[in-house]
């Protein structure tokens, strides 16, 4: 893959990928991008999985996957975490259907312009991607919102409500 320094903005395209991800629902399998068959696909990058604001995030979105699921949204959360530690994380919050990729090496944080390619005493190793959030529309992998830090669940799923009838695009 290749690196992508700037970011990405509303209108651009979504760069594909394959990772390896995990739901509770499907276990482990791989996952491409433009394969997938939803009309929206949000994708969530994060930090790491069981600290407390990405407790809070995924769950919050495991809250309410049956208003997301009502959208035809699929709901990917990506971090830098191996997939054994996603499958601890999943069970350990009951996250069903959300499906949780693993970006080992950070270069789909990279494309995406969200790493901070900084290394850390958590990520001694690696970058890791900054909480950031992006609705994409399936079909063209068009990025119709970006939601930097911690996304607020009710404006996105109204912003859907209004991209349904076609009046965002």
């Amino acid at each position: 893959m290749e690196a992508r320094s700037e970011k990405l903005l509303v209108g651009d395209q979504a760069p594909d990928f394959t990772l390896t991800g995990y739901s509770q629902n499907e276990g482990e399998r791989s996952f491409t991008l433009s394969e997938s068959k939803h009309k929206f696909i949000l994708l969530a990058f994060y930090p790491k999985n069981n600290t407390p604001l990405c407790n809070k995030e995924v769950c919050s979105f495991r809250d309410r996957i049956p208003e997301f699921q009502k959208k035809d949204v699929l709901l990917l959360g990506i971090s830098t975490n191996k997939i054994a530690s996603h499958q601890r994380f999943a069970e350990k919050k009951k996250l069903s259907s959300l499906v949780l990729l693993a970006d080992q090496t950070g270069e789909v944080s990279d494309r995406y312009g969200v790493s901070t390619g900084l290394w850390s005493l958590f990520f001694p190793n690696r970058s890791y991607g900054l909480r950031t959030l992006f609705l994409i529309k399936g079909k063209d992998r068009k990025i119709i919102k970006i939601v930097e830090g911690m996304p607020d669940n009710t404006k996105l799923l109204n912003f859907l409500e209004l991209d349904l009838d076609g009046s965002s695009s």
